[in-house]
């Protein structure tokens, strides 16, 4: 028997360039998993949030934040985090990226965390072929 109550993967995201596009695959991918989770939405919780360089914040629990021609197409966002989790469940997913280019986008990582392994692999697979895919920085710039 297992002692192991809790499994966290995380990723760092680095060097590459963030499209709208990306955001808004990223995003229908933690709507898909809050729709998917068992349990009311009491229980369940959905969370978009983009700050813009003026330190407005825009705060959302639906993706369509991010919708073409919506305030990521209008505004100077610098850093955007998405949240689910899951109480019922015990999961969660947590996206921060923060435009910077000290030491790479220092600080920019997704995390998937829950009790059951499979799941957190699952996820954390589909997140890191998606990151995979994004467009890759001219790594030579920063040195």
């Amino acid at each position: 028997m297992s002692t192991v109550k809790k499994i966290t993967k995380r990723k760092k995201i680095s060097f590459v360039i963030i499209k709208p596009e990306n955001i808004r695959e990223i995003a229908a991918v933690f709507k898909r998993e809050f729709d998917k989770g068992k349990g009311s939405d009491i229980r369940k919780r959905l969370n978009f949030i983009l700050k813009g360089e003026d330190d407005t914040q825009y705060e959302s629990d639906n993706p369509e934040i991010f919708l073409d021609g919506g305030i990521l197409n209008n505004r100077k966002i610098v850093a955007i985090d998405m949240n689910y989790t899951n109480f019922e469940e015990d999961k969660s997913i947590f996206l921060s990226l923060n435009h910077s280019l000290i030491r790479g986008g220092y600080g920019n990582e997704i995390s998937i965390s829950g009790r059951d392994e499979i799941w957190v692999n699952g996820i954390f697979k589909s997140f890191e072929e998606a990151i995979g895919n994004f467009e890759k920085q001219k790594v030579s710039l920063y040195k």
